[in-house]
């Protein structure tokens, strides 16, 4: 891979292509190769992947969603959304008094970020979501 974008080997490169930095590719060898580094590497994506959440795939408004009421007679009601994948994102009643705008899929990993709003409450604006707004991911 390194003599691959090395820029004197690379003769077939096209005016206007991205040019790779050889060093990010030597860097990622002395990272990956080393067991220490290696550790400390993949410790830290963890934590990343763990503090920052899912990034939904596209903001869906509820009105876009289909009303399902509870089969059990109870005052909860379910709004479900079809996935281009064929499952279906589901939010219930209690997790929208709860505050939760993100859901996931029941059948793939994607992720949307649901707009609504409680009664009584302010209106949110799609560009008020952020990575903190997304740690209440709901797994269906």
């Amino acid at each position: 891979m390194l003599l691959q974008h090395h820029p004197d080997k690379n003769v077939l490169r096209k005016d206007g292509q991205a040019r790779v930095d050889v060093t990010v590719i030597k860097e990622a060898y002395f990272i990956l190769s080393d067991p220490v580094s290696r550790h400390r590497y993949d410790m830290e994506t963890l934590q990343k992947r763990a503090t920052g959440g899912p990034r939904p795939a596209q903001v869906i408004s509820l009105d876009d969603f289909d009303e399902e009421p509870s089969m059990n007679d109870s005052d909860y009601s379910a709004w479900k959304y079809k996935c281009r994948c064929g499952g279906v994102y589901t939010i219930t009643d209690k997790e929208m008094e709860a505050g939760h705008h993100s859901i996931a899929c029941s059948s793939c990993s994607e992720v949307i970020w649901v707009g609504y709003e409680l009664a009584g409450e302010e209106e949110v604006s799609e560009a008020s979501f952020d990575g903190s707004l997304l740690a209440d991911v709901t797994q269906v």
